[in-house]
C-alpha cells in the first residue's frame, strides 16, 4: 500500500522558503547533451544538469551547459534580464548566425539567491529557448 511517506522525493528538492510548492530537482546527466540549431552545434557536454520545476505548472525540464561546452562566440547580449523567484537573476542572449538573428535564444543565471547553497551550481550555467534551439540529452551514447 503507498503511502504519503512512501512518496516523498528520494532527494530534498530545492524550495522556496515562503513558498513551499515552489521547488526543483537538480540533476547532473550522466550521459552527453547537445544543442544545435539547422545543422550547426550550438552546444555538447557530457557535464551538462538537467532542473525540473514545479510551481504554478509542472515545466518541461531545461538542459543547463557550462559555457565552455557553448559555442559563445555565436551569442551577443540581449540586454533583457528577468527574475525567477526560485532561482535567481539572469540575462539573456541573442544568438547571431549567417543571415539570421534569434532573440533571447539562451540565457545564464548571473545572480543565483542565497537560501539553498545548491543554486550556486547553476551560476553562470547556459540553458536554451527549445523552442528556438533543439535541445538533446543522448541516452544511447555509450
Amino acid at each position: 500500500m503507498k503511502t504519503a511517506a512512501n512518496l516523498l522525493l528520494k532527494e530534498q528538492p530545492i524550495q522556496r522558503p515562503d513558498e513551499p510548492r515552489h521547488f526543483m530537482l537538480i540533476k547532473a546527466l550522466t550521459y552527453p547533451a547537445i544543442a544545435t540549431i539547422g545543422h550547426r552545434q550550438l552546444a555538447y557536454s557530457d557535464r551538462a544538469f538537467r532542473v525540473q520545476e514545479v510551481g504554478h505548472d509542472i515545466y518541461a525540464p531545461v538542459i543547463y551547459f557550462a559555457q565552455d561546452d557553448v559555442q559563445m562566440q555565436y551569442f551577443t547580449d540581449a540586454e533583457k534580464h528577468t527574475e525567477c523567484p526560485l532561482k535567481g537573476v539572469s540575462d539573456y542572449y541573442d544568438l547571431r548566425m549567417p543571415g539570421q538573428m534569434y532573440k533571447h535564444a539562451a540565457w545564464s543565471y548571473t545572480r543565483v539567491y542565497e537560501f539553498d547553497e545548491r543554486l550556486q551550481i547553476l551560476q553562470g550555467l547556459i540553458a536554451f529557448d527549445t523552442r528556438q534551439v533543439l535541445v538533446q540529452e543522448l541516452t544511447n551514447v555509450g
